[in-house]
């Protein structure tokens, strides 16, 4: 794995993606470029694909986000993700849930990958602002494309709707 200094910390980039993780120091850093290369296989097979770069600063503070503590967030102005730790996502006060299950290393792959599809659908969208809802819609596909099989359909099991069911 390459390294390089950053001003705030470190930088690593990911091997075989255009992804770097910023941080004063990581533990994970195996688990992001995983689920980081996840995606953009994913994605690519959709035909999104990495336009530059891809910064991850990881933060040990919760982000706020529309007035809730988010576990992610991609910056439009800046291009770059905020993630938090998986220590500081585990240790917050109250147990993390991610879609009704307590969070574990598994999600933190998802909220990586959902992340990383904000970023590339960014760069590949000149109107991104307009489409919140698409953009929505494409992270949680690749969130949860990333998950094991069995994850991923106990979580579709108990979500109590069934495939392309109309809200009306």
């Amino acid at each position: 794995m390459l390294l390089s200094l950053h001003v705030k910390g470190a930088t690593w980039v990911c091997p075989y993606s255009p992804v770097e993780i910023r941080a004063n120091e990581i533990h994970h850093q195996e688990v992001i470029c995983g689920a980081a290369s996840e995606a953009l296989t994913f994605l690519a097979a959709y035909g999104l694909v990495p336009k530059k770069v891809i910064a991850i600063e990881l933060t040990e503070q919760s982000l706020e986000h529309y007035g809730y503590t988010a576990f992610g967030s991609y910056n439009r102005e800046t291009g770059i993700v905020s993630l938090m730790s998986l220590e500081a996502i585990l240790h917050l006060e109250s147990v993390p849930a991610m879609y009704g299950q307590e969070f574990d290393p598994v999600h933190y792959r998802g909220a990586v990958a959902h992340e990383i599809a904000h970023a590339v659908f960014h760069q590949n969208s000149p109107h991104s602002r307009l489409a919140n809802a698409a953009q929505e819609y494409l992270a949680h596909v690749t969130q949860m494309a990333v998950l094991p099989s069995q994850r991923r359909q106990q979580i579709i099991g108990e979500s109590g709707v069934n495939a392309w069911e109309s809200d009306q």
